[in-house]
């Protein structure tokens, strides 16, 4: 890794000897043999934008790859075939260096020190941004005579440094840093480059490391754009809700969809869109590490203000979040529908002493009365609460009386790989009448009294919650609520 690896990034399990699926691609090559040869060798971004990425996933030309790999599960082999979605596996990320032209540092010597007098005669503002910016150690040495040489041998001054580019950042044009990372394009195995922007990297040139949201700005890529005739760079913003509250962020884990893991010969597929959650991957000799998080999408997960479960936080029982993360990842893609509201957490609003139970279902009960002061603080957990979620200004009140789906923050020992988080239904899943899909380990859910009404009125009817620690081998991490079906039926009942 370019990091030591995060505290997720040590729970997972790496892929070693996988292989890309050659199928695919004729249509990408067939635009690449069209180009003019100066094009041609940009690979992708010498492809206009409007043509590599326009259209849903049937019609573009780019689509996502696949890769294969054997692996070993209770003393038999096994296939399994994992897809991989475009531009979202990447490779190390790599800080771009330069060093200053001989051209510039000839003009910073012949300023003898007014080093404002170099730029725009030999020295650009791209030069200053990135390697004498005002306020630095290496400026300040500058200013003493311009000798840039001299500067570097006392360490005041690099000779490389992280390369700058001019960047509309929350509506401002600001320098930030270029950070570049290689990454699976386009099926069957067409590689692309993605561009983290990032702010002021300083003198270690060292790139984002695992899971830290205070450095990209913007994520980019490079096409080729028909309206100028040139090579451009296109980058994803914040949507607007998110705008400097979550930012981009890189995992140490790859993400993507299972396509089958299953014995050879077997032509079915079992745990067919199954979310896997993996370490660096080896694919035909090139090491994947790392996924860009969006906002929007997944970044929000692991920061503050978001949903708050940081990889290198602590829960208030002094454990790690990691399995935290990893379960509420699992929780969250666990759909094929977007757009539903859900509710997750870790924690118990009621104490021992409040619950009654089992009954014959083996479901526990509590009836609490919340107070003048409603919800308690949060205090680092993440509270049922009646799987409610309440706002104000305007006061918003969602009820979501049903769990459907728990995980442990581990991953599925029954499904060979390691890659497959373990996720656990309810028989509310089970109901015709809501998915008709029974997932192959089941827990019972509790009750608890929920809110009627606008505001904290008494409680007139109940919810379902879970009582964290009922079940010791199940070690349940986070569960989830809801109040919509989402479409949960991608596993096969069948299993292997």
């Amino acid at each position: 890794m370019w990091n030591p690896p995060s505290p997720v990034g040590e729970l997972t399990s790496p892929i070693v000897g996988a292989r890309f699926v050659q199928e695919g691609g004729e249509e990408i090559q067939a635009a690449l043999d069209a180009l003019p040869p100066e094009r041609r060798a940009l690979g992708l971004a010498g492809i206009s934008v409007e043509l590599l990425h326009s259209g849903d996933e049937a019609t573009r030309i780019c689509r996502p790859a696949h890769v294969e790999f054997e692996l070993m599960h209770g003393g038999q082999m096994f296939e399994a075939r994992y897809e991989a979605n475009s531009y979202f596996l990447h490779t190390e990320p790599v800080v771009e260096l330069y060093a200053l032209s001989s051209t510039c540092t000839d003009a910073l010597l012949a300023t003898s020190g007014v080093v404002a007098d170099a730029i725009d005669n030999g020295c650009a503002h791209a030069d200053q941004a990135a390697h004498f910016a005002v306020g630095s150690r290496c400026r300040t040495c500058l200013e003493i005579d311009g000798d840039h040489g001299r500067c570097v041998t006392e360490g005041q001054c690099r000779t490389e440094m992280a390369r700058s580019v001019l960047a509309d950042v929350d509506g401002t044009t600001q320098w930030v840093d270029v950070v570049r990372a290689p990454v699976l394009a386009c099926a069957p195995s067409y590689m692309g480059e993605l561009i983290y922007l990032t702010r002021d990297l300083g003198d270690d040139n060292e790139p984002p490391g695992p899971f830290d949201h205070s450095l990209i700005e913007q994520l980019c890529f490079e096409a080729w754009d028909d309206r100028t005739n040139a090579l451009e760079m296109f980058c994803v913003n914040q949507p607007p809700q998110f705008m400097g509250i979550i930012n981009f962020a890189i995992a140490d884990l790859l993400i993507g969809r299972v396509e089958y893991i299953r014995r050879p010969g077997a032509t079915n597929e079992p745990y067919h869109h199954r979310l896997y959650l993996s370490g660096p991957m080896e694919i035909d000799g090139m090491t994947f590490v790392g996924t860009p998080l969006y906002p929007g999408a997944l970044a929000e997960v692991s920061q503050t203000p978001g949903w708050g479960y940081e990889p290198y936080g602590f829960r208030p029982d002094g454990e790690s979040r990691a399995r935290d993360y990893l379960a509420v990842i699992a929780l969250k893609t666990a759909t094929t529908i977007d757009g539903v509201p859900i509710g997750t957490y870790n924690h118990n609003v009621c104490t021992d002493a409040e619950w009654r139970g089992p009954d014959a279902m083996g479901r526990y009960h509590c009836k609490l009365d919340p107070g003048p002061e409603g919800p308690p603080d949060q205090e680092g957990w993440d509270y049922d609460w009646a799987a409610q979620l309440y706002s104000e200004n305007p006061f918003r009140l969602d009820i979501f009386p049903l769990v459907t789906l728990g995980a442990t923050g581990y991953y599925d020992p029954n499904i060979p790989g390691g890659h497959v988080p373990h996720v656990l239904g309810t028989s509310v899943l089970a109901n015709p009448l809501w998915d008709d899909c029974a997932w192959p380990e089941q827990f019972v859910p509790d009750e608890i009294s929920n809110q009627d009404g606008v505001g904290f009125d008494p409680y007139t009817f109940t919810g379902q919650t879970y009582r964290f620690g009922k079940d010791p081998n199940l070690d349940l991490r986070v569960v989830l609520s809801t109040n919509w079906r989402r479409g949960f039926c991608f596993e096969s009942i069948d299993g292997l």
